[in-house]
């Protein structure tokens, strides 16, 4: 569960989700959206909404068979965010346009 008014990047809903740990956060102007998929892999409630937090966690405690498939989609949608696909992504992306390779695709 995160609660934060504000998150540049969630490293423990990324750290939890590796865990096979479906998560459930405030949807924060930046940070969460990018790494939950909403109903998939975890739950976003509307920032401030405490009474909203506490349903979504109630619902996954509640729901086994939920929290279960859950926590398999969390764990395979973390992959995104290990080391080697972030290191193929600069490499490509960035690192490549810094050779003259590539042209910026926006």
């Amino acid at each position: 569960m995160l609660s934060s008014h504000w998150e540049g990047f969630g490293n423990v809903l990324v750290e939890a989700m590796a865990s096979g740990v479906p998560v459930v956060s405030f949807d924060c102007p930046s940070g969460p959206a990018e790494i939950i998929e909403h109903g998939l892999d975890g739950l976003l409630v509307p920032p401030s909404d405490v009474p909203g937090l506490s349903r979504a966690m109630s619902r996954l405690i509640e729901d086994t068979g939920l929290r279960e498939q859950m926590g398999r989609r969390a764990r395979r949608s973390s992959a995104r965010f290990q080391l080697a696909t972030i290191i193929g992504h600069w490499e490509r992306d960035i690192f490549s346009r810094l050779d003259g390779n590539a042209t910026p695709t926006d």
